[in-house]
């Protein structure tokens, strides 16, 4: 017996030393490969990814709004809601056939509610973007007239900005696509393509055009400033313009129904008395 455990102690000691020196062995020849070949290349994120750098809400709408792109994700919205539907009905007592139409209606309901969710947040995004993009160009023009080149004066304008703003963040996004080495042409059309608004593209189309005939770039932000704060003007305008016939339905609802009372009741009231008198005067003859 003690033959045996001295056996097994001397096996457990020498497998140990067996491993420790086949580390000492891989770490030697990863040392040695290191100094022949180098240090590895650093991997690099895809700034091109539409989403890169999100965070919370903004990477669960974005993913979503990819997924509900597909017909898996439809019809899983779909069977979510229809699934809350006919717990719904059933616990409330309906009928298995009345169960299954509510199931249908609210999964039908489920989808349009989501599509409605998410373009709602694409428009508010497009709104901000088209808001903010003039006194972005402003300050970027505003900061080059003061001696800066174009990517000085844009870290400048980031480094006072709050770049949870969806303009700023892209603009972030092309800032460091140009710092890794990325073409400044390359790096406005990779702007235009995360923000995915007309103006914008306009704005970068504009830009790299200058830069490549070596126009001024402070001109162009200049211009394009002053068009679209005229754009802004006339949308709050024709907006303003709409506000009335907007105001119509509520107040249809809601001040129409309180001035027919507060004017058409004292006439009703005595309309209702002089029928009351007639209709007595009748049943006493």
């Amino acid at each position: 017996m003690t033959l045996v455990l001295a056996a097994a102690l001397l096996l457990l000691l020498g497998a140990t030393g067996w491993v420790v020196l086949e580390m000492r062995r891989d770490a030697l020849r990863e040392r040695l490969l290191f100094g022949l070949e180098g240090p590895p290349e650093e991997e690099h994120e895809d700034l091109s990814a539409g989403d890169y750098g999100l965070r919370g809400s903004a990477w669960f709408f974005y993913h979503l709004s990819g997924f509900l792109n597909t017909w898996k994700g439809r019809l899983l919205i779909m069977a979510m809601g229809g699934g809350v539907g006919f717990a719904g009905a059933l616990a409330s007592g309906a009928p298995a056939r009345i169960a299954a139409g509510v199931a249908v209606a609210a999964g039908f309901l489920t989808w349009v509610a989501t599509l409605w969710l998410l373009r709602g947040r694409h428009n508010a995004r497009t709104r901000r973007i088209k808001r903010e993009l003039p006194n972005a160009l402003e300050l970027l023009a505003a900061v080059m007239e003061g001696g800066q080149g174009f990517d000085s004066a844009l870290a400048y304008v980031l480094r006072e900005a709050d770049l949870t703003h969806p303009l700023y963040f892209d603009l972030n996004v092309m800032n460091e696509a140009m710092r890794r080495g990325l073409r400044r042409s390359d790096a406005l059309r990779l702007w235009a393509q995360r923000c995915n608004v007309l103006e914008v593209s306009d704005v970068t189309s504009a830009l790299i055009q200058a830069d490549v005939s070596g126009g001024s770039i402070g001109r162009v932000l200049h211009h394009h400033a002053r068009a679209l704060f005229r754009d802004n003007e006339a949308e709050i305008q024709r907006r303003a313009e709409r506000l009335p016939i907007r105001m119509l339905f509520p107040m249809l609802f809601t001040i129409f129904p309180a001035i027919l009372v507060v004017a058409a009741m004292p006439s009703w009231l005595r309309i209702g008395r002089v029928l009351e008198e007639v209709l007595r005067g009748m049943a006493r003859m």
